[in-house]
């Protein structure tokens, strides 16, 4: 039989009185595992907080697979134009404009997965309603946050290579092939 109890005070105060008010009554009751409302309701949570925790570390995860990934690719583009970079650079391109062509690079890498990421957090925001608290499930703010996010992440990982693209020797690249 579980009973529920309405009390202020203090815990163990309690606990003791609801425990002579049970000797009263029959001296076979006892208390077993009395739990505080905040200890009933952290027990009903920890689940949700689990999985909260979880999908947290799975998207970590995937932010910093998304930052190795962009950088090896628009790494690997950049090695594969060195040439290109280094006859621009030889026809008096500047390093800013060779940063922000690889930039542009990114972006256009970058876009079809945001895109993706969007869809597919529209179509789940069903599935993920019960773990949202004071959050609607489709949140334009939290989306457009995302979107930042990601963008930033994205022309981030796609700077180094950028910066790489602009140290390009001319006479060097050209005499690479």
């Amino acid at each position: 039989m579980i009973q529920t109890v309405k009390a202020r005070g203090d815990l163990q105060e309690v606990r003791e009185s609801i425990g002579q008010e049970l000797s009263a009554i029959d001296p076979q009751l006892v208390l077993y595992r009395p739990q505080s409302f905040e200890g009933v309701l952290g027990a009903v949570r920890a689940q949700d907080r689990f999985a909260t925790v979880l999908m947290g570390a799975f998207a970590f995860l995937a932010l910093v697979l998304s930052i190795v990934g962009t950088y090896g690719v628009l790494a690997g583009t950049v090695e594969g134009r060195t040439r290109e970079i280094g006859i621009r650079k030889a026809l008096g391109a500047n390093d800013g404009s060779l940063r922000w062509m690889v930039l542009g690079h990114a972006a256009w890498l970058i876009m079809p997965g945001i895109a993706m990421g969007l869809a597919g957090a529209w179509i789940a925001s069903r599935w993920i309603e019960a773990l949202l608290f004071n959050v609607e499930a489709v949140d334009p703010g939290a989306y457009g946050l995302a979107v930042v996010v990601f963008l930033a992440v994205g022309l981030f990982s796609g700077w180094l290579p950028a910066v790489r693209a602009t140290r390009v020797e001319a006479v060097r690249a050209l005499a690479s092939e």
